[in-house]
């Protein structure tokens, strides 16, 4: 069937159309981590760590996988006051202690590449977070989701508490879900 210049501006419109449907869809995306990078940052300020555990130094260390979709907007947060501490957004590399870390981002792929951190996850004194879909098989303190259309968050009181975090009670009413 030939292309006449009708339907090859109808082909034209369609191909313009799809393009704004993904740069749209791209900023959601964006944002959405944006959110969801604020979010992270604002949970920090409802955490209790435990005595051995509280950090010591000025700094409260976040830490994030270097391939992790959080890592560039929670980078944007390096510096950011967390009650009396600055926020230290740190890349994790590979062969790094994650006990170095008040805070951590699990991902999938942080989870391949570290065998150990399972373990760790139940063991250390730190507050765990995952975004949607990830490490969906590993305890994480905090999963950050979308849920009809905004930003929200999961909390499992059990992981926490088996690594001494208390989170506030007042974050717990903001929950969507809370796993106790």
């Amino acid at each position: 069937m030939p292309l006449t210049l009708l339907s090859l501006h109808r082909v034209g419109r369609w191909f313009a159309a799809a393009a704004l449907w993904a740069a749209a869809a791209s900023a959601h995306a964006v944002e959405e981590l944006d959110v969801k990078a604020a979010l992270v940052a604002n949970l920090l300020a409802f955490t209790e760590w435990p005595a051995a555990a509280v950090p010591t130094q000025a700094k409260l260390v976040l830490c994030v996988g270097a391939d992790a979709p959080l890592r560039a907007p929670l980078a944007t947060l390096d510096g950011r006051a967390v009650k009396q501490w600055s926020l230290r957004v740190h890349v994790l590399a590979h062969h790094e202690p994650t006990a170095r870390c008040h805070a951590l981002v699990v991902d999938d792929l942080m989870l391949g590449q570290r065998p150990a951190l399972k373990n760790e996850l139940r063991t250390l004194p730190l507050l765990s977070f995952a975004d949607t879909g990830q490490a969906t098989h590993v305890p994480v303190s905090i999963r950050l989701d979308v849920w009809n259309g905004r930003v929200t968050f999961a909390i499992d009181l059990v992981a926490a508490r088996a690594n001494g975090i208390t989170l506030s009670s007042r974050l717990l009413r903001l929950a969507r879900e809370v796993h106790e």
